[in-house]
């Protein structure tokens, strides 16, 4: 749900776009991550060159953490997963997959109980694919 907010960014920050924008030639994608290299003039400059203007109803927030949902298709240099023992209904192999291999060069894991983890992410996906 969309909230109208103010944040505050800095040169370095990292942002990611809620929804899909397309203005003046320039394309942004929902859950597409950016870096703030420049703010000038009421512009805000992303790396790649882009640049949106401040205060307009830009759907942005602070590109933090992201989702193992939302970062299918990206790769970082390092994950960080948090799956507590109350959310491992939602756990299962596909979803593991999916959250480990998007790092490059590391992934931490956190949880309160190793064994439990272990059963909940070798349980297979209910969700059918077929192929045609």
């Amino acid at each position: 749900m969309f909230e109208r907010k103010q944040i505050a960014l800095s040169i370095g920050d990292g942002i990611r776009f809620t929804k899909n924008v397309k203005r003046r030639g320039q394309k942004f994608f929902n859950n597409e991550l950016r870096t703030v290299i420049g703010i000038d003039e009421g512009r805000i400059i992303f790396d790649k060159g882009e640049m949106l203007r401040n205060g307009s109803a830009l759907h942005i927030d602070q590109g933090i953490a992201v989702t193992s949902h939302a970062s299918q298709a990206k790769t970082v240099d390092q994950v960080i997963v948090s799956v507590p023992v109350r959310s491992f209904s939602q756990a299962n192999e596909a979803q593991f997959y999916v959250s480990m291999s998007r790092g490059r060069c590391g992934m931490l894991i956190f949880t309160d109980s190793k064994v439990a983890l272990r059963e909940a992410v070798t349980r297979r996906s209910r969700r059918r694919c077929y192929i045609f």
